[in-house]
């Protein structure tokens, strides 16, 4: 199993684990610190993936700076196969999306500190 974009020695994987990408998941966005309790979040995040047709880790890191405190670090994990990434996935209907997978064998882990 290959690791790529991890700063903390693998303490993610060991949080997350392996089974959630086995069932075809493409990323989990999220925080790598606290995060606010802000009723912006999900509307922010999806306009930024809907209107401006964004990238869902744009679009993550986007809403993180415009609505996060500085300092917070916004995080997303995907597969990163050799000739098959979800890093560059959009919204369904507004991008490119990458197939399922059912059987990684990389994961990256992407820290954007606003």
């Amino acid at each position: 199993m290959k690791k790529k974009n991890s700063d903390d020695d693998g303490a993610w994987y060991e949080r997350w684990g392996w089974g959630v990408f086995k069932k075809g998941l493409h990323q989990i966005e999220g925080f790598d610190t606290s995060v606010s309790d802000d009723p912006n979040h999900g509307e922010t995040f999806a306009d930024y993936m809907i209107v401006n047709e964004y990238t869902i880790k744009t679009a993550w890191f986007k809403m993180a700076d415009d609505i996060e405190p500085i300092d917070m670090r916004a995080v997303v994990m995907g597969v990163c196969d050799d000739g098959y990434e979800t890093w560059n996935d959009h919204l369904w209907g507004h991008g490119s999306v990458a197939s399922d997978k059912t059987d990684p064998s990389c994961l990256f882990w992407a820290v954007h500190t606003v």
